[in-house]
């Protein structure tokens, strides 16, 4: 599907990329998504969204950090073996043309 319908993809990542800036830049209308969607007190919902935020990517595209922090999850819960560079398993190429798209537009 990327192959035959890239530009609804690349859509589709200009719109999560959209929205993971909301996230990064809006901690109050993202915390109080979070306590709807958790069903929790805003105070609670705020400590949930400064625990997690560090943890999302600002563009589509992980940190090399993020990337290893993964692997080693994959590692350890579906048996990946080795230490093995996040491009032999990612591609986060459609990802960095949105990013890239969308700066363009800024």
């Amino acid at each position: 599907m990327i192959k035959t319908a890239r530009h609804e993809i690349i859509e589709i990542l200009k719109a999560t990329i959209e929205g993971l800036d909301y996230t990064w830049s809006q901690r109050e209308g993202t915390s109080e998504i979070i306590a709807k969607w958790m069903n929790l007190k805003p105070a609670q919902a705020a400590i949930v969204y400064d625990s997690v935020r560090e943890t999302f990517s600002k563009n589509g595209v992980p940190t090399e950090e993020q990337a290893k922090a993964y692997i080693t999850m994959l590692g350890s819960t579906a048996g990946l073996k080795g230490d093995l560079p996040a491009a032999a398993i990612f591609d986060f190429s459609p990802a960095a043309e949105a990013a890239r798209e969308l700066a363009v537009k800024k």
